[in-house]
């Protein structure tokens, strides 16, 4: 969960660095590889966004997380396991929430982020993490970054490779519906 709530924070953050008047959704396939020792683990899903706090992800793959769906809305949290045919739900704190404190310390003028060439580079979030843009490509009128890396304790733990990227398209609602 703090993996996923990390990826939230990155879109949140970028999402605020290019001005929340231009950015209200965001949809995009992501591939993401996560470092653990000298093993990395690949996982493909598709990621809807809809500012401020609503989060849907559908894995693609491994096969074996294939159907599995995470909605976040506010603070609550279900996860949908197609193998189990079982839903869980969560109610997730404001501490939990990566989210919630960078929305907060960043509306509270909170500027731990490098700027390079007008966009954001790097994002120091405390603790020893670290986010870096990288290969940022206009989307819809919006220059995104296609790839980002994390850095926990400046050992890289997670690059996550954003494609099909969707900005300020309709959404409807439902798909973030925690029942």
């Amino acid at each position: 969960m703090k993996r996923f709530l990390m990826l939230f924070l990155v879109m949140v953050t970028f999402v605020f660095g290019n001005s929340l008047s231009k950015i209200n959704t965001l949809e995009a396939k992501v591939t993401e590889k996560t470092y653990i020792n000298k093993n990395s683990k690949e996982k493909v899903y598709k990621f809807q966004m809809k500012y401020p706090d609503k989060v849907y992800k559908e894995m693609l793959s491994p096969k074996i997380n294939l159907g599995e769906t995470y909605t976040y809305n506010g603070n609550k949290k279900r996860v949908y396991y197609p193998m189990l045919k079982e839903s869980f739900f969560e109610t997730i704190t404001e501490d939990e929430n990566y989210i919630l404190q960078a929305i907060k310390a960043i509306k509270q003028g909170n500027k731990n982020y490098t700027l390079e060439k007008k966009e954001i580079k790097e994002f120091d979030l405390g603790e020893g993490i670290k986010i870096v843009f990288l290969s940022y490509k206009k989307f819809d009128g919006v220059n995104f970054p296609t790839k980002v890396e994390v850095y926990e304790n400046k050992r890289m733990i997670s690059e996550l490779l954003f494609s099909d990227v969707k900005i300020n398209k309709n959404m409807a609602d439902s798909i973030f519906n925690i029942k």
